[in-house]
């Protein structure tokens, strides 16, 4: 907005704001123009349930210009340095007569600023661009709505509208087949038949464009001397971002002069060159940095793999040091029933060698009696023997032996 910025103070115009106005009014000199009405623009946005009631109506800029026929007509007379218009060419019905419209409400050497969406990185990507032939045929033999073939190349736009995706080149022409294509053909087909029978107003993109075949287009428009512009600045599709910029200088002089045209068409060449070398440096860009993003998440997968493998491994060896540890702890235990046992068998040895002390003591004990007990019985056995003899030897046994001779015949002859 720095051009705008820069012109502050100019009398400025800015066609569809509808909630979100770019140039506003507290800071510039600005009038806000539309096809409809601040209350029609309501009861339209209605049923979309975009905010509150109350919200939208507040949030609704006032119009203060309802193009009803030409902007020439609604403006009676009254002109402007700058025209601000964002996201509206592409839905005109007339390309070539809406640029000279708006040339009428300019002043000379007045600027039109367009933001213009690239159909490379929007909803319209597997759309064709627009050719020149077909503004042209437009601007002969009537409505856009006359021509099936334009009416009907919305059938291809896509429902994904995220610049990024396409700058990254995920989106695929299959990704719009799916179960409900026979309804949405059927759809797009009543839905011209509608258009055309001027039943509704169609609300897709009328034209689509790159920023190369836009230039393209202002080039033929010139050489067909139907252009009262020139081109001040260009600027291609920023990456990411789904629209490009391009400001072109009320010259009305340029459809006298044919000099100033072959010039103006051939600096308008040299920019769709140059942006045609952009845009396929822009493109191998996108390739490699997609190449890039694959290689990216390629190796990210195998991370991601490497990643759940060592956890696994840390998982493993977790349960093995809780194993292990129950191990050490039953391996300790062990070891104290162990020194346990040992202490009790080191125990008991103890008192088995103290008990082997006192049977070896008894034992030692009871032999030392037996040998006092031997010598005692044979002292005695030698005494009884002396004893014995002696009384046999004794001279009353030898005078009472015929006594015990007679003695032992009286019992052997039981007398």
């Amino acid at each position: 907005m720095q051009f705008i910025d820069e012109r502050k103070g100019q009398v400025m115009l800015e066609i569809g704001p509808f909630m979100n106005p770019a140039i506003r009014k507290e800071v510039h000199n600005v009038y806000y123009a539309d096809i409809r009405s601040k209350d029609e623009i309501y009861n339209f946005y209605l049923k979309h349930n975009l905010c509150t009631p109350e919200e939208l109506y507040e949030r609704i800029a006032p119009i203060d210009f309802v193009i009803k026929d030409t902007y020439e007509k609604a403006m009676d007379g009254k002109k402007f340095n700058v025209i601000f218009s964002s996201h509206v060419i592409e839905h005109v019905n007339d390309i070539i007569f809406h640029l000279q419209d708006l040339a009428a409400i300019l002043n000379d050497d007045g600027y039109l600023v367009m933001a213009i969406p690239d159909k490379r990185y929007c909803f319209d990507h597997f759309r064709e661009v627009t050719p020149f032939r077909d503004m042209l045929d437009v601007y002969l033999n009537g409505s856009v709505n006359s021509t099936a073939r334009l009416a009907f190349d919305g059938f291809n736009g896509h429902r994904c509208n995220d610049p990024e995706a396409y700058h990254s080149n995920s989106v695929s022409f299959s990704s719009m087949i799916d179960s409900g294509i026979d309804d949405y053909y059927w759809t797009y087909l009543n839905q011209y038949k509608s258009v055309r029978d001027k039943e509704m107003v169609l609300s897709e993109h009328n034209w689509v464009f790159t920023c190369t075949s836009f230039l393209d287009c202002l080039r033929d428009m010139l050489r067909a001397n139907m252009l009262p512009f020139s081109c001040f600045y260009f600027d291609t599709t920023p990456e990411n971002i789904f629209e490009f910029t391009i400001i072109l200088q009320k010259n009305i002089s340029i459809m006298n002069d044919k000099e100033k045209r072959i010039d103006e068409i051939q600096k308008i060449i040299n920019m769709s060159e140059q942006n045609s070398e952009v845009s396929c440096f822009i493109q191998k860009t996108e390739l490699l940095q997609a190449g890039h993003n694959a290689i990216q998440k390629s190796l990210q997968d195998e991370i991601n793999a490497l990643n759940c493998k060592i956890s696994a491994y840390e998982s493993n060896i977790n349960h093995l040091s809780e194993q292990n540890s129950e191990v050490s702890c039953f391996i300790q235990k062990t070891e104290l029933l162990q020194a346990g046992h040992n202490a009790i068998q080191s125990s008991l040895q103890d008192e088995i060698n103290a008990l082997n002390c006192k049977i070896s003591a008894y034992e030692s004990n009871i032999n030392h009696l037996k040998e006092e007990h031997a010598t005692e019985r044979n002292i005695l056995l030698a005494e009884k023997d002396n004893q014995y003899h002696a009384f046999i030897n004794s001279n009353s046994w030898k005078i009472t032996a015929p006594f015990r001779a007679i003695t032992r015949i009286f019992r052997r002859v039981g007398l």
